[in-house]
């Protein structure tokens, strides 16, 4: 008994709350599967700042319970954005497995204040965030090669952006109408092409203006 305790213990400390759970409701240590019960919003907040929206709908079904935001939370994993925005999640970690972000996904999402987009992810396409007006905090993969035209455009909240080294191509009027947008850091300045020109980058705060200037041309980084 005391070797499932601990591994049970073992397993809710490595964040496996269901197995945990089971466990100890097994074990009848109805105590500490209560407490873990009680604690579920708590857990799901955790998964899903980790993108683990399945783990979060087995450990409600496990525990036989339900939580406000566990209907959002189903529209994630149906893929359903704006419905989940509309369900009142303001900050969403898309799970793993994507490859794009579809045209207009998040389109006028007007409550999204943050997004987290996973590695994998290799295109942002058009219009996917125009119109968040919250939106103030993005994080871009690694692996993203394009950000399509009008992506973030009228995102007046955005205060800042980090441009990944994979990135190759930003579409026309991607950053447009991002008033707030102060800062923009771009991780390879190298190999740029602007209006069919080489491209001088300067500050952070001068690339944020070009940006949100940008209404007519691409940026494209010749590889």
């Amino acid at each position: 008994r005391n070797k499932d305790l601990q591994h049970a213990q073992n397993l809710y400390d490595n964040g496996d709350y269901v197995n945990a759970y089971l466990i100890f409701k097994t074990l009848g240590e109805d105590e500490k599967a209560l407490k873990m019960k009680n604690s579920v919003e708590l857990f799901s907040k955790e998964l899903a700042e980790k993108g683990e929206y399945e783990k979060i709908i087995n450990l409600c079904e496990a525990m036989e319970t339900e939580f406000p935001l566990l209907e959002a939370y189903k529209k994630v994993i149906d893929g359903k954005y704006k419905e989940a925005v509309s369900l009142g999640l303001s900050k969403i970690t898309l799970p793993k497995g994507l490859k794009k972000i579809p045209s207009e996904k998040f389109c006028d999402c007007l409550e999204l204040e943050e997004l987290i987009i996973p590695e994998g992810v290799t295109e942002i396409g058009a219009f996917s965030f125009e119109g968040c007006i919250s939106l103030k905090k993005v994080v871009l993969p690694q692996s993203l090669e394009a950000i399509d035209e009008n992506a973030f455009h009228g995102c007046v909240s955005l205060e800042e952006i980090t441009i990944p080294k994979s990135t190759s191509f930003i579409g026309r009027m991607a950053f447009s109408k991002c008033d707030s947008l102060t800062k923009a850091t771009f991780e390879d300045k190298n190999g740029w092409i602007v209006n069919g020109k080489s491209y001088s980058f300067s500050t952070d705060e001068q690339e944020a203006l070009s940006l949100k200037n940008n209404s007519t041309e691409n940026w494209i980084k010749k590889q």
